[in-house]
């Protein structure tokens, strides 16, 4: 069974949860899933000019502490997120053993 959208709580690991929490959030209020489906232009999420990743960072509460990285990858994630679903992208998460986390 999937986890209503949002509800990241089957992530055991949480700073993965909280990170995803969070960029999910300022994906919504910037109203950029649309956007974040294609590639980001320039040099990946880091260094884009985008005007949605703009939006979306000035959207961020930022509980994590990100680095560029962990903002790329956060990013990154959301991006499968937007283009596979959401049932899809929480399916490891629900059918994983209680001793492993996909994240």
């Amino acid at each position: 069974m999937t986890s209503p959208e949002g509800d990241f709580s089957a992530i055991r690991d949480q700073m993965t949860r909280t990170a995803y929490e969070d960029m999910y959030a300022a994906i919504t209020k910037a109203e950029a899933w649309e956007a974040m489906k294609k590639e980001p232009t320039g040099a990946g999420f880091m260094f884009s000019p985008d005007t949605h990743i703009d939006r979306i960072r000035a959207h961020l509460v930022d509980r994590v502490g990100h680095s560029g990285a962990s903002m790329g990858c956060t990013l990154r994630a959301m991006q499968h997120l937007a283009r596979v679903g959401w049932a899809t992208f929480m399916a490891p998460y629900s059918t994983a053993s209680p001793d492993s986390d996909p994240a």
